[in-house]
């Protein structure tokens, strides 16, 4: 707890021309292009990003739900996976790797909420199964993952983005998913994220 409230500074920073558009659902087969359509800012994409990678978690709880027997949906080892690839390709691309680092870890347990979520309301009426297998869906969040890194550098490089910015989109788009409502908060996850990513901007 102690490491996040370092990061909810709120830095000033310049005004950049956004529209909150909620991003519309997309094919599974293409997340990442999908995003990408013409006109679209980095602000815009990055967030259409984002809602894309957590809406591809309920179909990783339909995998472990199903497929796997209720596995357990925390993976210690995919996690510290995910966290040593984020910091070698933050390197790369010469972003704040703790930062980045940061801004995974908040997703990522998100992500495992959003999981729980469908565990409970499977719990109580009959699962959908899956569309892809969970290697597809890895492949698929990889590529996002490598995505919105590559929007975290359009970013900090075309001009700085505010707080309120940030929040306002991360909002709009994550307004219909379901299952991101942490301790009856629907804004918690959303506001941490908008500032963990003001961090990687400044």
């Amino acid at each position: 707890m102690l490491l996040l409230s370092a990061y909810l500074a709120n830095p000033l920073a310049y005004h950049l021309p956004i529209s909150y558009s909620q991003v519309g659902a997309t094919e599974l087969s293409n997340p990442v292009a999908s995003c990408y359509s013409e006109g679209v800012v980095a602000a815009n994409r990055l967030w259409c990003l984002l809602y894309e990678r957590e809406k591809l978690m309920k179909e990783v709880a339909a995998n472990k739900y199903q497929y796997q027997q209720k596995k357990p949906i925390y993976d210690g080892a995919r996690e510290l996976e995910v966290l040593s690839k984020v910091a070698d390709n933050a390197q790369k691309k010469q972003l704040p790797v703790r930062d980045v680092q940061l801004y995974a870890q908040i997703v990522m347990d998100v992500s495992r909420q959003i999981q729980q979520h469908w565990f409970d309301v499977w719990e109580e009426q009959e699962s959908l199964p899956p569309t892809l297998s969970l290697h597809q869906i890895r492949e698929r969040i990889d590529q996002i993952d490598t995505a919105i890194l590559d929007s975290f550098v359009l970013l900090r490089d075309n001009g700085s983005i505010t707080l309120q910015q940030l929040q306002d989109g991360l909002r709009e788009s994550f307004a219909d998913l379901e299952g991101i409502q942490p301790s009856q908060d629907p804004t918690l996850f959303t506001d941490l994220l908008a500032k963990v990513i003001l961090r990687i901007e400044n």
